[in-house]
């Protein structure tokens, strides 16, 4: 389980790449359009982080209402915007050194709304306060400025930071069911599509670049569509 201090990494893109050997061309085939009743959940993350070249802009404010206005493609219902944590001396912490940046890190003091994006994007990314306080501020902006949006909870300095929903530009009830101390957005996806389910949700689009989550749904797919996931 251990090579050294850090965790081993098992190869899961080799398991998503052999089923994928066995889609066929209507496995494939996707409507952005439907009847039913749709959320969309996004990873804040994988969001900033694969923004296209062509979309690519100067400031914080600017790469978040990119990567959230990218998956307004279709008729949503609620948008689910699930975040990280950046948990002290969790388990996840080994793949945090193995994913460091050679050239060390740069941590940016204020990550407000009209901060430039750094030059140095990849020790900017390396550091995890960067990326703890862009998703607070993605937080804040996604309250603001989206109609039906539910942001996930987070784990900020040991504390947890509780989910808020909002519906027609009306704060909801809590959910405590989505507060979580899970640490990665994609262990976080399946109590987030299982409440969004329970609660009338028909149809899920999953906005995640990460074969983990392949893996969750793969598992809890039948449970999700025995409860009316179409």
């Amino acid at each position: 389980m251990f090579e050294g201090n850090i965790t081993t990494k098992p190869d899961k893109a080799q398991l998503v790449a052999e089923l994928e050997k066995h889609l066929i061309e209507a496995d494939k085939q996707f409507s952005s359009h439907s009847m039913h009743n749709t959320h969309a959940v996004i990873d804040c993350m994988s969001g900033f982080r694969n923004i296209p070249s062509d979309k690519k802009t100067k400031t914080f404010a600017g790469l978040i209402s990119c990567s959230l206005s990218l998956r307004r493609d279709c008729a949503l219902s609620i948008t689910d915007i699930v975040c990280d944590s950046y948990i002290e001396k969790s388990l996840k912490e080994g793949e945090h050194i193995r994913r460091a940046c050679p050239e060390g890190t740069v941590e940016v003091a204020d990550i407000l709304e009209d901060t430039p994006i750094p030059k140095l994007e990849a020790q900017f990314w390396a550091e995890s306060l960067n990326k703890e306080n862009l998703q607070l501020l993605a937080r804040t902006l996604a309250l603001r400025d989206m109609k039906n949006v539910i942001v996930s909870g987070m784990v900020v300095n040991n504390e947890l930071i509780a989910p808020k929903p909002k519906e027609n530009d009306c704060a909801i009830v809590d959910v405590p069911e989505l507060s979580s101390w899970l640490e990665e957005a994609d262990s976080r996806i399946v109590p987030l599509i299982n409440w969004s389910v329970e609660d009338g949700c028909q149809r899920m689009h999953v906005y995640f670049d990460d074969t983990d989550t392949v893996c969750f749904l793969l598992r809890y797919i039948s449970t999700f569509q025995k409860k009316g996931v179409t």
